[in-house]
């Protein structure tokens, strides 16, 4: 018997096993017959077709597609929430010049796979806020359906104007999922 598949995502790495003879109605069972390894970067939810081919002795051929599905972690930064608590803000839930504010950001696993080590950095765009520190759980990995919430401290400036408009980029690093956005 054999195995073989074009998804870009797998790769095989055992694709033949011998079965030896079986009889009309045996059902004939070889631990670790076959090996496969998937891409580190697959997407969630991913469909790969795996034919499977066996022949007999005699050069009786069947083939079988068998269609697998690849759970990955999935990320999504959700709306951050603002927060200017006192002291160093006002807590009127305004953005004002002079203020320290909070941004918290769920990041939701949404996909059906554990994550890898998640690692987040922000920039921010505007000459008159500054990062003051960044924080977020130390964690090794995110559960299927986990959230965390990165936060970080941003310094308005005194000087800049009422009502002016910044954006916070962030770039999320997994293992080899990577997603960036603002």
């Amino acid at each position: 018997a054999t195995i073989a598949t074009n998804d870009q995502y797998i790769n095989v790495l055992v694709n033949t096993a011998e079965f030896g003879y079986m009889g009309t109605g045996d059902i004939v069972t070889i631990d670790s017959a076959f090996s496969i390894s998937v891409a580190d970067n697959v997407p969630d939810q991913h469909q790969a077709i795996v034919i499977f081919s066996i022949e007999t002795t005699e050069g009786m051929l069947w083939e079988h597609n068998v269609r697998v599905t690849i759970e990955a972690p999935e990320f999504d930064i959700e709306s951050p929430f603002i927060y200017d608590l006192i002291p160093g803000g006002n807590n009127d839930g305004i953005i004002d010049p002079g203020e320290l504010i909070t941004f918290s950001f769920p990041l939701h696993n949404v996909g059906n796979a554990t994550s890898q080590t998640v690692d987040i950095d922000f920039v921010v765009n505007h000459p008159e806020v500054t990062i003051i520190s960044v924080e977020h759980d130390e964690r090794s990995s995110l559960l299927p359906d986990e959230v965390m919430y990165p936060s970080l401290v941003l310094e308005i400036a005194d000087s800049i104007t009422y009502g002016s408009s910044f954006s916070v980029d962030y770039t999320l690093d997994s293992g080899s999922y990577n997603t960036t956005g603002s």
